[in-house]
């Protein structure tokens, strides 16, 4: 059994886990030894070692990538792993699907490399009175807002096609958005629409019109 086809049986509280309690838990683990460290500094009345306190913020592309993996494997489960049991005569554009789902990963993962590599030289900055270089930083934002704004495009179609996915799986037809609308704004906010969404595969999995790989 592929780990996809796992993700399509469990059960709504193991997703809920694994998208959402054990990340979180993750990173509030990470804040609180950084609050704590930079607390006793301050209760000890010692300088506060800048350098020691942003080097956590190496770790961030790290934390990213764990908080945000099993939601995007959950959505890809839903997307992909759904597919055999679409209807012949409907046509999913799994492709157009595939470019936008791997281009916010590569997105988020370059981001977030961005974020850790500036607040990690923001100590040297500081110790060194350095004056942040503004056309540098013009030219940066230049770049990213774009990329940024297709970033969030990719991450609406992605939930726009998992949606439109499990109703077209349900209804065994093509389907307009207002009748997967509901679908889209659980998957949005799933840390809700999880608990209703996952039942929902869940009984689209009981019936095996063709078998999943």
């Amino acid at each position: 059994m592929s780990l996809t086809h796992r993700f399509l049986l469990a059960k709504h509280w193991q997703i809920f886990l694994l998208t959402f309690v054990i990340p979180f838990l993750l990173q509030l683990g990470v804040m609180l030894t950084w609050a704590v460290n930079f607390a006793q500094q301050i209760m000890t009345q010692t300088e506060p070692d800048l350098t020691g306190m942003f080097s956590i913020f190496k770790f961030f592309p790290v934390l990213m990538i764990v908080y945000s993996a099993a939601h995007f494997f959950w959505l890809w489960s839903l997307a992909i792993g759904l597919q055999p049991k679409v209807p012949a005569h409907v046509l999913m554009k799994t492709n157009k699907f595939k470019g936008f789902f791997f281009f916010q990963i590569s997105y988020l993962l370059l981001f977030s490399i961005g974020i850790s590599v500036f607040i990690s030289t923001m100590p040297t900055m500081i110790e060194h009175a350095e004056a942040p270089n503004f056309n540098l930083i013009g030219v940066v934002f230049a770049v990213v807002f774009p990329l940024h704004f297709f970033a969030l495009l990719s991450v609406l179609y992605c939930m726009y096609f998992a949606a439109k996915t499990i109703k077209t799986v349900e209804l065994q037809r093509e389907v307009s958005f207002g009748e997967f609308i509901g679908e889209f704004i659980l998957i949005w906010f799933h840390a809700i629409g999880v608990w209703f969404i996952q039942p929902q595969v869940n009984k689209l999995m009981e019936s095996k019109p063709k078998e999943i790989d």
